[in-house]
């Protein structure tokens, strides 16, 4: 991705983090555009709208609709739903509003809050909503892997892929891994 594609976003050093502009986490990002194409796409976690400028820039036909509560949020919605006209939608809400979404969905990104609770619940709003594929980041957290194990043992999704990405965040430097689960044959 070029930095020109980036300019929009601001980039805060305190509080939440996001996935860094870097070649690891884009990677992540172009599987899935080559793998399912999709086009209709909601987001767990928008935070500063990095993870969807990411998306949004990759799926060149996609929109987005995301969900995010952060002072961030209600801070940078509007530069990027502008930004993006209407192929963004930025609702700041909690996940567990999603419920009453009456969209539908072909992937999802859940990168919101990663407590056992919130990531197991964000996986059950997805799956409940039949999204094909989910992108899940900061498989790393012992807490969302245990969400993702405990949501989809003996269902029709398997774990169709791993990245991992490195990033410092309030000081903090560590390998982040995001995973991908699929429906089996879609």
């Amino acid at each position: 991705m070029e930095p020109e594609q980036l300019k929009h976003l601001t980039w805060p050093w305190k509080g939440w983090g996001y996935m860094p502009p870097i070649k690891d986490v884009f990677e992540a990002f172009e599987y899935v555009e080559q793998a399912y194409q999709p086009r209709k796409i909601l987001e767990i976690g928008y935070h500063a709208g990095h993870s969807t400028t990411y998306m949004l820039e990759t799926f060149p036909n996609s929109t987005v609709v995301s969900y995010g509560v952060s002072t961030q949020a209600r801070k940078t919605m509007g530069n990027l739903m502008a930004h993006y006209k209407d192929r963004l939608m930025v609702n700041l809400k909690h996940s567990a509003e999603i419920i009453s979404d009456s969209n539908q969905y072909d992937f999802c990104l859940i990168d919101g809050n990663h407590e056992y609770v919130n990531a197991l619940a964000d996986i059950k709003v997805c799956m409940d909503k039949q999204i094909p594929h989910m992108l899940i980041d900061n498989c790393e957290h012992r807490s969302v892997t245990d969400a993702c194990v405990d949501m989809f043992s003996n269902t029709n999704y398997n774990k169709a892929r791993s990245f991992s990405y490195f990033a410092q965040w309030n000081n903090v430097a560590r390998f982040n891994r995001i995973d991908l689960w699929s429906v089996k044959d879609v």
